[in-house]
């Protein structure tokens, strides 16, 4: 069934499976094995993402954004001559 919905068009350019856990196998790896069987000659590339909690238990969270962080510049009163 994963196969040929993988076969349609719309699927070209790539598919995400997200929440991969299930009732319907032991682990999230059984469901990895299963798209590596139906996708064999596709590159798979997976991405764990892990909700950090802190010491008091509590969810922690924050945003990256790629590419938009840069080094602080530093001012001129900052710099120092050679």
């Amino acid at each position: 069934m994963l196969k040929e919905r993988l076969a349609h068009p719309d699927c070209n350019a790539g598919v995400v499976f997200d929440n991969i856990e299930s009732r319907l196998y032991k682990t999230a790896i059984n469901a990895l094995e299963l798209i590596m069987r139906a996708t064999p000659t596709q590159k798979l590339q997976v991405v764990a993402l892990v909700e950090l909690i802190d010491d008091d238990k509590l969810p922690q969270s924050s945003i990256i954004h790629p590419g938009r962080y840069q080094e602080p510049i530093l001012g001129k009163e900052e710099l120092k001559p050679i």
